[in-house]
């Protein structure tokens, strides 16, 4: 375009200099031809981006990791002369969209219309924007260009990916009264899940007579541990200054991370709280495997756009929610793309004196980060990348 430009500029001036200097009937046709041209070019663009009308469809826009909707974009030359050549570019063609969106160039005749129809595959979860970037007119001499305004982009939810983690398991907070309990001294306390100290509010009834006098120390059965205390399901959704592919890939598999775990717990009716922040803080809670599907939807469309960050709302949620006698024997997850230094976090270190479990999950598109586990200083951290199997890395280590 920029070519075209500078030779229509040459002609133009020479012509001008011509018929000024060297007046004559080649000369002025010379000139008023390249002034009729430019109004004409000026004209028909301007004609056809009155006249063109964009429809976009996407179908289904809610769709599961991995699967496809069908996107079509039409065109319609409402008038009767042709149009100038249009120019339509995708989101994302060049990266998410790979090979499956590619830049279109066409003209349509008077009353005629163009469709364009892809099956798109969804890789990665999200809630992001499908369809057009945008659409340019150009005259027929690539002299001038506008650009077609008020083209709004079709929504879709992809859903997270669900990884059954049957063998996943939290780490015990008192393993020596679990292996106490299994004892052949101790039968009756076969379908124990957890063994933990006495609370207030417990019932007298689950206290382990057996145990408590053996430890010199209340201890209570703990049939359904989350049905009284909750595993914390905390949520980074703090911006991210990377590429939106890159976010997108590493949000992907955190978000997989989550789902699988919440699933997990919820399929055998253990209580979760996923807290996350969006204008203010969100907090939901769930108990039963009912509960799985309304988490799911609400989670698919969480946007990782928000300035606090997650030390900020871990410590605003535990001062709002929970007083220091509190915050003890509570399993408590960080899912996050962004690194923190939580060993040096004060709440985290008061957390971990109080018997609680902190499992950190950090997912990244680093390639640096191998998949991998890793325990230092109480605390249990887990590291994601885009090639990480969730089955292989939430399993309970020794």
């Amino acid at each position: 375009m920029l070519r075209n430009r500078i030779i229509y500029s040459v002609l133009f001036i020479s012509s001008s200099l011509l018929v000024y200097f060297r007046p004559n009937l080649f000369t002025s046709i010379f000139f008023h031809a390249m002034v009729y041209l430019l109004l004409f070019l000026l004209i028909h663009l301007f004609y056809s981006y009155r006249k063109i009308t964009v429809n976009q469809r996407l179908v289904p826009a809610m769709v599961e990791h991995g699967h496809t909707s069908n996107y079509t974009c039409s065109f319609d030359n409402e008038g009767l002369l042709p149009t100038s050549i249009i120019i339509v570019r995708f989101l994302y063609e060049n990266d998410m969209f790979k090979d499956q969106l590619k830049e279109q160039v066409f003209t349509l005749r008077g009353h005629r219309n163009k469709e364009f129809e892809y099956t798109l595959t969804f890789n990665y979860r999200g809630l992001y924007s499908v369809g057009i970037d945008t659409v340019e007119i150009a005259d027929m001499l690539h002299i001038f260009k506008v650009k077609m305004r008020n083209i709004k982009s079709q929504k879709v939810t992809v859903l997270p990916k669900v990884t059954d983690l049957p063998k996943f398991d939290l780490t015990p907070r008192m393993e020596s009264a679990i292996k106490a309990a299994y004892s052949k001294d101790d039968r009756d306390a076969t379908s124990l899940t957890d063994v933990r100290k006495f609370e207030n509010g417990d019932a007298i009834k689950h206290i382990h007579w057996k145990l408590s006098a053996r430890h010199n120390e209340l201890l209570v059965r703990n049939f359904e541990r989350s049905s009284q205390s909750p595993a914390l399901m905390f949520l980074d959704t703090e911006k991210n200054g990377e590429s939106f592919a890159k976010n997108i890939i590493a949000e992907d598999k955190l978000l997989e991370a989550l789902v699988s775990i919440v699933h997990q717990r919820l399929i055998n009716n253990h209580r979760v709280e996923v807290v996350y922040s969006e204008e203010s803080i969100a907090a939901l809670q769930y108990m039963y495997k009912e509960d799985f599907k309304d988490f799911f939807t609400t989670i698919a469309n969480v946007v990782f756009d928000y300035n606090k960050g997650i030390s900020a709302l871990i410590d605003e949620y535990f001062s709002n929610k929970f007083n220091k006698r509190e915050l003890k024997d509570k399993d408590i997850f960080i899912f996050t793309c962004n690194e923190h230094d939580f060993e040096e976090n004060a709440l985290i270190r008061h957390l971990l004196a109080n018997h609680c479990s902190v499992h950190i999950v950090f997912s990244t598109d680093n390639i640096k980060f191998r998949e991998t586990y890793r325990s230092q200083a109480g605390i249990y951290y887990y590291n994601l990348i885009p090639s990480s199997n969730i089955k292989n890395v939430f399993v309970r280590r020794a």
